[in-house]
């Protein structure tokens, strides 16, 4: 009731102007401020990611070479899991693997909405409009839609490559997923 309510609160005629309404009722969801660290060398795009993650919930992060350490490079989604949880009691993340779209969705957004960055990992292609072409890698996701349709993202390979241009960029979900489920690497959340 609650919605269409302020449906038509929007169209004082109530009329179908042709507006997207769910469009203009969403917002971003932001974690908010972010920092950005690129990673240091070619495989450690997890590390990076989950010094983006230390930093903004714990509010300092130990070095991409003290994480490698212990975790190793590359650095699994579950091998960053735990690390993080065993760091810190700030916040408590899962490792999820094979997710539906739906899933990935509610995840990703809760995860932002409890004061986290979530971290995927993702199978990027240019000819499907990603900036890069990597087979498997990691990227920090700092803000969503309000409904689940688009989510920002950090990636710390554009710094690695000297792209600035690229280090924060947004994604619809379903490319979002489709990126996800091409490649088994999981995210946390």
């Amino acid at each position: 009731m609650q919605y269409w309510a302020l449906k038509n609160a929007l169209r004082p005629d109530n009329s179908d102007a042709g507006v997207d309404t769910d469009a203009i009722l969403a917002s971003w969801v932001y974690l908010d401020p972010f920092t950005y660290y690129q990673q240091n060398i070619i495989n450690s795009c997890t590390i990076a990611c989950l010094r983006m993650a230390f930093k903004y919930v714990h509010g300092s992060t130990p070095t991409e070479s003290t994480i490698q350490a212990t975790t190793g490079v590359p650095c699994s989604i579950g091998d960053a899991t735990n690390y993080f949880n065993n760091y810190t009691t700030d916040y408590q993340y899962y490792a999820k693997y094979g997710a539906s779209k739906a899933t990935m969705k509610d995840d990703l957004y809760s995860c932002i909405s409890a004061g986290a960055p979530p971290i995927i990992g993702l199978k990027l292609t240019s000819s499907d409009g990603w900036p890069f072409d990597l087979a498997c890698h990691a990227v920090a996701i700092y803000s969503a839609m309000s409904d689940k349709s688009r989510f920002a993202m950090c990636d710390p390979w554009a710094g690695y490559v000297g792209e600035p241009g690229w280090r924060w960029y947004d994604r619809d979900a379903d490319k979002l997923f489709s990126a996800y489920d091409a490649v088994n690497a999981g995210y946390m959340y």
